[in-house]
């Protein structure tokens, strides 16, 4: 997709199919629509005829005065409420329109409402920049790859922002971020919304050697069984133990041209690419969705494409452990006793509790490229989601800063995470009479002790884990990847 910036004093000279101008609700005027020539027409409109509910879109057609085909009056709800998420909801409802109408080109007013930064002082035009960009591009997403006959959707060509002739470079600069933060989400998506038999731990592999080939930054290795064998990675092993599909640690590793002398940030993702339960079978019901608990990994992918793409200043690593998680005679039993590379034996009560036993062997292996922060993301508990639903990704931390930099940087990005508790007393549930620990507790408190289990084994080094099993995909009738929570790391990173 082709992105343009306007002055915003050429308003009514930009040729374009549509322009949308946005207006609150209580017929109460924006920014750009109060300043129109037509402002007394739109005032009208909004007090009588359109109810300017957030995502509301009203068109008018040839406008008398606009160089532009269509006007179209996006609602964007209460003028004191207008933040970064009613932002992005606004962008939405512009994309649905075009979508609806097979418009492929248009330009959005929105950027130019002062309300949201009014509201939200710590808000910056980069900030909103990024997520209205970002939105935009990847509602270009379909998914296609299995299907013979391609769905109908209506694919964007050029868009564009207004915004002051002195924001003009800063203004396309964000733009160019927001859209590889979204390159790096359709990455993710793409990835998670393969079925299994075709996104394996292989083709994981084969895509992080592509990430390698397409950008020099970047360096992969992937390892195989034998390899991980040598790690004396038994944890990780145990998971894989009943599947046909071989193993793979696998390490995107991007290094900036120009050296830093920074610490590395390193990101560790879960990758199931099928999760049965192993011999703690799951329920039948809703098990084609666990195709979707690699969707850690793929995050680490966008992100690390993301990074690529707008040329970070620092070391940026990411670590995939994938395997399927599969019962057979072969499959880890409930009960057995596992060695982790830490050293640590680990009692596993259950097997469907598998996605904490490749990160123990992660977060130890990652102690080699003596990093300054680690952060894993993992589709980890049922238990995020009792909590937090699908609304919130969960974050525990042995730092403070480290997490609520995270839930800042969530904030920022309009994809949100809450701070959870990490107290010793969760690892007291992990207690086991035959090994060093458990890998599950005594059924409360699921998605804090899964993150006590997980400290057990970093090393010395600032430690996040997100646990995106609520928020990573959708559920329902627009089932699929969300991309999510790949905006909240790259904010984390600009910040940085």
């Amino acid at each position: 997709m082709q992105f343009t910036v306007h002055n915003t004093a050429d308003i009514l000279k930009i040729k374009t199919p549509a322009l949308f101008v946005g207006v609150f609700k209580e017929g109460k005027h924006g920014v750009i629509s109060k300043d129109l020539p037509n402002s007394a027409e739109i005032k009208n409109i909004i007090r009588k005829e359109f109810r300017c509910g957030l995502g509301d879109a009203y068109m008018m057609r040839d406008v008398p005065g606009f160089a532009a085909e269509k006007v179209v009056l996006i609602g964007m709800g209460e003028e004191d409420k207008f933040d970064m998420k009613a932002l992005e909801d606004a962008h939405c409802a512009v994309t649905c329109f075009m979508e609806e109408y097979s418009i492929k080109e248009g330009v959005s007013t929105l950027l130019d409402e002062e309300a949201l930064f009014k509201n939200h002082e710590e808000i910056t035009l980069k900030d909103a920049t990024i997520v209205a960009a970002r939105k935009v591009h990847y509602s270009n997403y379909k998914y296609t790859s299995t299907f013979k006959e391609i769905p109908d959707h209506n694919v964007l060509k050029k868009f564009g922002f207004t915004t002051s002739k002195e924001n003009t470079k800063l203004v396309k600069d964000a733009i160019a971020t927001g859209k590889a933060i979204a390159d790096g989400m359709l990455l993710t998506m793409q990835l998670g919304d393969l079925p299994s038999n075709i996104c394996t731990p292989t083709y994981l592999g084969n895509c992080a050697k592509d990430l390698a080939k397409e950008y020099k930054e970047i360096k992969a290795e992937v390892l195989g069984r034998k390899q991980i064998e040598s790690l004396k990675m038994g944890a990780f092993l145990s998971v894989a133990a009943g599947a046909s599909e071989e193993p793979a640690l696998i390490t995107l590793r991007y290094t900036p041209t120009k050296k830093s002398s920074k610490k590395p940030l390193v990101f560790v993702g879960k990758g199931v690419t099928f999760d049965s339960g192993g011999i703690s079978l799951k329920n039948k019901s809703g098990m084609d969705e666990m195709k979707f608990d690699m969707c850690g990994a793929a995050s680490v992918f966008g992100v690390l494409k993301a990074v690529a793409e707008i040329g970070f200043d620092r070391e940026i690593i990411g670590v995939v452990a994938a395997t399927e998680n599969m019962p057979s005679s072969y499959a880890t039993k409930p009960g057995d006793v596992v060695t982790s590379m830490s050293g640590k034996t680990i009692e596993i009560l259950n097997t469907d509790a598998e996605g904490r036993l490749l990160l123990a062997d992660a977060l130890t292996y990652v102690d080699k490229f003596n990093p300054e922060v680690v952060i894993d993301i993992a589709t980890l508990t049922s238990a995020i989601i009792q909590a937090l639903g699908h609304v919130h990704a969960g974050v525990f931390s042995n730092d403070e800063d480290l997490a609520d930099a995270l839930v800042d940087a969530g904030e920022i990005a309009n994809d949100t995470a809450w701070k959870m508790p990490l107290d010793e007393q969760f690892a007291e549930k992990l207690k086991s009479n035959f090994a060093d620990c458990a890998n599950i507790g005594c059924g409360v408190a699921g998605s804090a002790v899964a993150a006590a289990f997980l400290e057990k084994f970093i090393g010395d080094y600032k430690w996040a884990h997100i646990d995106i099993a609520g928020v990573a995909w959708n559920r329902g009738d627009n089932k699929g990847a969300s991309g999510r929570p790949v905006a909240l790391l790259m904010a984390y990173l600009l910040n940085q």
